[in-house]
């Protein structure tokens, strides 16, 4: 194996919604991880099943993402690989003079990430 994890998550079609918050975030990492990586076998599916993964996980926590200090939107942020942080509503970038809205949505993003502490490693195992 490559020096990463020997633990691999497969990815499923199952119905978001019947998946802990262990099982969504462990296959929302997969799937870019396959998608960095290049190995995805359909690019665009596996960002399709990543954004749905997301949405699911957003659904589950009530942490709202950062207003876009130029539209003042909450749609939420995109990133490309690489690439800056992006207002969903009007594509406004924010630069090095907003660290904080860069660190806002950071936090967001891991609070949409977190995995509830109640959830066990059984459980996790048990989706996969």
């Amino acid at each position: 194996m490559s020096g990463k994890s020997d633990v691999r998550h497969t990815l499923t079609n199952r119905d978001v919604e019947q998946l802990s918050k262990a099982a969504l975030k462990a296959e929302w990492s997969e799937t870019f991880e396959q998608i960095a990586a290049g190995v995805a076998e359909n690019i665009d599916k596996a960002w399709d099943r990543r954004h749905e993964l997301w949405q699911e996980m957003r659904a589950r926590t009530d942490a709202d993402p950062p207003k876009c200090p130029e539209c003042a939107e909450t749609a939420g942020w995109s990133q490309e690989l690489g690439g800056p942080k992006e207002c969903n509503a009007c594509g406004w970038m924010p630069s090095d003079e907003n660290l904080a809205l860069v660190e806002e949505i950071d936090s967001y993003w891991q609070s949409v990430q977190a995995i509830d502490s109640t959830q066990s490693q059984a459980e996790t195992q048990e989706d996969n």
